[in-house]
Order: C-alpha cells, then structure tokens, then sequence
C-alpha cells in the first residue's frame, strides 16, 4: 500500500529535514544540522525565522555552534511531537559526542513577536485559528478573527487559497478544516490547542462589533445633492494642488528665491514635493553665488506661464494661509535656458480641476451636464466631485441659469482672491485657444431642450420688437 505523501508543514522540505533533526536527536552541531539536508546548501540561515518565533535556539562558542528547540516555548512537548509526526523517519544521528558541560538556554519568547512558524505570518494566524478551534471552523467567525489583527476578508481568502495548495486546508462554501489527509492532523490540533492556551495573544478571537447610529435622513433640499459630491473644505485652497505643495510654491512666492534646505524647512515637506513640483515645471533651482559649498538656490520657473499672477495669487492667498518669511538670496543665479510649458489642465493640482475651473471660467456660468459634454475626457461623477470642491472652498458659487430654476457654476467675486485667480485664467486661457473656443461654442455643450427653449426666447423676444 504506497503511503500518503508527507505534507510540507514548516515552510519548505530542507526547514522542515532540520526541525526533525532537533525533534528527533535533541542539541545538534550547526554543522551535522546542515548535513540533514545533503551539504553545504542549503544553510541553517534558512532557521532564522524559526529562532525569531522562538522555536529554536542557538548557542554555544564561535567554534562550536549548536541548535536545539528552545525548552521555554510554550508547548514544546507538543511540538516535538507535531515534527515528528510529520517528519516519522529518523535523520541520520551524528556521530560526534556532544560537549559535557552542554546547558540549553531558555529563551523567553514575545506573545506580540512575529507568526511565521508555518509560513508567513497570516498563514500561521490562520493555521493556529483553526487548529484551536478543533481542526474546523466557519467561513464567518475565521473572517471575523482575522479582523482583529486587520486582515481583510479578501486577504483570509487569498491566504486559505495558498494554504489549500499546499494540501494543509479544505475549504467549503460555510467552513474551513485542516486537510483531514494531512498525515499530523491530530498532532497539529493538539499543538495549537495547547500553544493558543499557553500564549493568549495567538488566540484569535472575532473583532468586536461595534454599533454605530443610522445616518439621519436629509430633508428634500438637501438630499438632492449625493453625499458624495458634498467636499468638505479643509486647508487651504486647492489652487495648486495638495497643501504640501502650496506651502512650498507660497514660501517661494513670499520670499523669493531661497536654499534649498531654507526653503524645505520653511514648509515643513520633504524633497520629494520638490521633486515633483520641480518636474511638473513650477520651480527650478540654480547656483548660489556666495556659497563655496555649491548650495543650489530654487525659486519659482522664470518662463512659468502666468508667473506675476501665479505669484499674485499665492500672495493673496498666503494672508489668510500664513507660511514663514525667511531671508532671501540676494545673489541666486535662477537658470531660464530650459523651457517648461505648464499647460493650464496641470496648474490646479489634478487635470479634471483644473479643466472644470477652466471651464467655467471661459463658459461664464455651465451646469453639470453642459461641463460633461464640453469636457468628456473625464466620467460624470469625476466632474461633479471637482465642481462641488471649489463650491466647497468658496471659489465657485451656484447661481440662476438662464432665469430658470436650473443652476450653474460660476466664479464667484466674492471670494477674497477673486481678481488674482481672474487675471491668472485670462493669461491661461489666451495661452490656449481652446478655452476660447469652448466659450464660443457654449450653446454647443447645452442639453438639446434647453438650447431649443433658448432659441424660442429669443424668436419671442425678435417678434415682439418688431411689433413695437
């Protein structure tokens, strides 16, 4: 009769040749430990896993290094006897007498310490989950467990798909079992039984559910606007972006061209936004004359489209966002040879604001549905999210469309940087003839019922002066 296949518990077959020598013989030499699995390589590096777990041991002289199962593991009995269950043939014993004055050292182990005895540690989590649970448990208290040590419901059920390859689990459709095929089953259960009991905090238990109030139901006007267009406004404006982003271009823009160390610090960001801001072609950096240390200077890009009102614009802003005001370099030498356009969908921190701003700016007054047709690069609900972010900062307001009840966004003039931002999207958009042909072509962009009323409004209007 051929015997079952032996499955591989311990992460791979030469960990799982060394485990039995330890289980088998007691205290190895490093060296006669290596020999179990037929030489050199691999090595018993491949145990360090297991001596982070705390499942074994390493100790003795730089000459004479040995390994043993660590006698302070909590149910090392039950260990022993899980290896060898799963390893039942004898290795070979080494023929070298072990020293007399041999102590194994007891090596305390951490409960909160990695999982990684039977693989990664989500597998071992799930292996221990089970086993303490008899060798069976369902689909819906493992995925409830698992949550306790933030372990999505997709991840437990990646992780059980390897664990089935590897013929250690058998899933159904409302349970999950040790593979009653593995030939260690019942060591197996034993051993996490008695090891979860033993340490407390491998024992997964199932997330506390916590209950939160129903959401109070809007009243009709406000439930006409999904929640998911109502942007809270937090920080300063997103005119260029990110608010990292802002507080470095406003530092530049309040103190003109500074160190770069000076300016990173001013700003509190890292060099990674610079980085960005200096490919996006906002900024450009060059020599500062005074150092001898070859200190690079930045400043904002000399051939930056709408530089002076860019500039404006950050200042006007800064009085209501303050950034600190350090010393400027007098004498850095800014380069201007490389030429960087900076087109007007990538000003305001991501393309479909910056298309949506453009937009009404050169519409006048657009609603939702005329934005979506004049921009159809970008989905619906990607526009109206963008609309309702600068209605959230006060940049856009809603207003009448047409004299009907239908309402647009427009720019709105009460907003303190109002006129800067204006002057800024007059310069893009003659830097774009394309914005101008969108305010040419507004009538285009209209539902075909509203542009049809219009042109009776206008005939009515024809007729009646006519009469007069």
């Amino acid at each position: 009769m051929q015997k079952p296949k032996i499955t591989i518990l311990f992460r791979s077959e030469p960990r799982q040749k060394m485990l039995a020598g330890l289980a088998h013989h007691g205290p190895m030499r490093r060296r006669d430990v290596t020999n179990l699995t037929g030489g050199d390589e691999p090595k018993t590096e491949q145990l360090l896993g297991f001596e982070k777990s705390g499942m074994v041991v390493r100790f003795g002289t730089p000459r004479v290094v040995m390994m043993a199962l660590n006698p302070a593991f909590p149910a090392v009995a039950e260990l022993r006897k899980l290896i060898r269950a799963v390893e039942p043939k004898k290795p070979t014993k080494p023929a070298l007498p072990l020293p007399a004055d041999l102590v194994i050292p007891n090596v305390d182990i951490d409960p909160d310490g990695p999982r990684e005895m039977f693989g990664p540690w989500r597998q071992t989590a799930i292996l221990l989950t089970i086993g303490n649970a008899s060798g069976e448990i369902s689909l819906k208290t493992l995925y409830a467990s698992m949550q306790s040590i933030r372990a999505k419901p997709f991840e437990t059920r990646a992780t059980l798909g390897i664990l089935g390859e590897r013929g250690l689990t058998v899933v159904t459709k409302t349970k999950a079992r040790i593979n009653p095929k593995f030939i260690a089953r019942d060591a197996f259960v034993k051993f996490a039984k008695r090891f979860c009991e033993a340490m407390p905090a491998y024992a997964l238990r199932p997330a506390e559910i916590i209950e939160r109030p129903h959401a109070p139901r809007r009243g009709p006007r406000d439930s006409q606007r999904r929640h998911f267009f109502n942007v809270p406004a937090a920080g300063a404006p997103p005119i260029v972006g990110r608010e990292p982003r802002y507080r470095f271009l406003a530092v530049l823009a309040v103190n003109s061209a500074l160190s770069m160390t000076d300016a990173l610090k001013a700003a509190n960001v890292g060099p990674g936004t610079m980085r960005k801001l200096a490919a996006d072609g906002f900024i450009s950096t060059g020599p500062y004359a005074k150092s001898n240390l070859a200190r690079r200077a930045v400043g904002i890009a000399k051939d930056l489209t709408g530089r002076h009102e860019f500039i404006a614009l950050l200042r006007r802003v800064e009085e209501h966002w303050r950034v600190p005001r350090i010393e400027a370099l007098a004498d850095a030498k800014m380069p201007d040879h490389k030429k960087t356009i900076v087109r007007a969908r990538d000003y305001f921190g991501s393309p479909v604001r910056s298309e949506v701003l453009m937009t009404i700016a050169a519409m006048g007054c657009a609603d939702i549905s005329m934005l979506r047709r004049a921009i159809p690069d970008f989905e619906f609900q990607e526009i109206a999210r963008a609309a309702r972010t600068w209605e959230a900062y006060g940049i856009v307001r809603t207003g009448p469309l047409d004299g009907r009840q239908a309402r647009g966004f427009e720019l709105n003039p009460g907003w303190y940087a109002a006129t800067e931002l204006r002057d800024l999207l007059d310069v893009l958009m003659n830097a774009e003839p394309r914005y101008r042909g969108r305010a040419a072509g507004a009538e285009g962009v209209m539902p075909a019922g509203r542009r049809k009323r219009r042109e009776n409004a206008r005939k009515r209007e024809r007729s009646l002066a006519r009469k007069v």
